[in-house]
Parts: C-alpha cells; structure tokens; sequence
C-alpha cells in the first residue's frame, strides 16, 4: 500500500493507494498512477505560497507527458481527458 499526505489548509489527507494485485512488489498500475495524479491535482492548491512558484513548469511538463496517452491508451482516454483539463485549468491559474 502507498500513502501520500496531501496539505488542505491546515490539516493534512492522507491517500492510499494499492500495488497491482497480479504484480504486487512491481511498479503501480497505469490505472492506479493516473487516479493518484487526479486526487493530487485535485488537492492542489494554486495560491499556496510555497507552491505556487514551482506549480505551472511542473504542471506544463504534466501536461506534455499526459496528454499523448488519450490516443495510446483508449481504454483510459476518458480519465486522462479529465485529468488533461483539470491540468490545464490549473496551469491557466498559476501565474
């Protein structure tokens, strides 16, 4: 299982995420890697102070490196288009 503490003003969330349940101590699932970013950049706060200077290279190399998998991964197409917009709806906040 693996976790990762995500800051929502003062309290932290914690996400879970499990392994590949045919491949248990390989590397996560596409699946499972694509819904851990849509819950992080979900919590993604654009105004916070410490991340706001590092949030749109970052996001901009997300973006790049996401949107190619909507035409190699059909079966996912539908929540990395999800996921493409709500990047891009950041990156249009960030200044």
């Amino acid at each position: 299982m693996c976790r990762l503490l995500l800051r929502e003003g003062t309290c932290f969330r914690e996400l879970k995420f499990g392994l590949c349940p045919s491949k248990p101590r390989a590397c996560l699932c596409p699946q499972v890697k694509l819904d851990w970013i849509q819950q992080t950049v979900l919590s993604l706060d654009p105004e916070d102070a410490l991340l706001a200077p590092h949030m749109r290279p970052v996001l901009q190399g997300l973006y790049r490196n996401l949107h190619p998998l909507i035409a190699t991964k059909p079966e996912m197409a539908r929540t990395v288009r999800m996921v493409v917009h709500l990047v891009n709806s950041l990156i249009s906040t960030c200044q």
